[in-house]
């Protein structure tokens, strides 16, 4: 009488949250890594991760705490961007933001707010209130020509 009685709690519980989750459309998640681009070898070359998630049913992914990483062919990361949220378009490839981000390289930070990021091709575009910080003379020098005299 008492397994019974938990069974059909287990189940009616089950049932009500299975219908809110049916309801959202969501499937919230914590702590995932998906990669985004490979090199030819097979090896990610791009990857994003974060502290939470939800995946809707059209495979569009919305996290929080999100970090996307590009790697150099040596493994080493060259390029990491935060953003305090961002949602995975998954038929277009695409990251997008209307959070506060920022863009880190070794020479250059690059902070804002709003993103969209192309995984196909690597461009990212900041779209508004950005900041650029360059980082050591070999930023500066390529931005600013050399004087003659």
């Amino acid at each position: 009488m008492v397994i019974e009685r938990y069974i059909l709690v287990s189940v009616g519980a089950l049932l009500v949250v299975g219908g809110l989750l049916a309801q959202e459309g969501d499937l919230p998640f914590k702590g995932f890594r998906s990669p985004l681009s490979h090199f030819e070898d097979g090896r990610v070359k791009m990857q994003v991760s974060g502290a939470r998630a939800r995946l809707s049913e059209g495979g569009d992914m919305v996290a929080e705490a999100a970090v996307v990483e590009i790697f150099d062919e040596g493994g080493a990361i060259e390029t990491r961007m935060e953003a305090e949220t961002c949602r995975y378009d998954s038929a277009a490839n695409m990251l997008h933001s209307d959070s506060a981000v920022r863009l880190e390289r070794a020479d250059i930070e690059i902070t804002g707010v709003g993103m969209h990021l192309n995984a196909a091709d690597e461009k990212v575009q900041i779209l508004s209130h950005v900041r650029v910080v360059l980082k050591g003379s070999k930023g500066l020098g390529r931005l600013l020509p050399e004087k003659t005299k």
